[in-house]
């Protein structure tokens, strides 16, 4: 339904990693890479732009409510 440029999103994904340190790629505790900027945003904006329920949007995305709903926080904090 809503469509965004390509250039445009990666702008705001740029954007938000160099404001804000929670939408950088980090590690784990064991060394692991995390989700990346573009998995945080994508899941984020889709939440936000669709109203879709964090846990619908779990069932294809492979990434728990809890953890989206804090992409969401940050973004809108951002």
């Amino acid at each position: 339904m809503f469509r965004m440029q390509r250039q445009l999103f990666l702008r705001i994904v740029d954007t938000l990693g160099n404001h804000d340190e929670y939408f950088q790629t980090m590690f784990d505790a064991i060394g692991r890479i995390g989700f990346s900027p573009l998995q945080k945003c994508i899941v984020a904006i889709q939440v936000l732009i669709y109203r879709s329920l964090a846990n619908i949007v779990d069932d294809y995305v492979r990434i728990g409510e809890t953890i989206i709903l804090k992409f969401l926080e940050n973004l809108v904090k951002a």
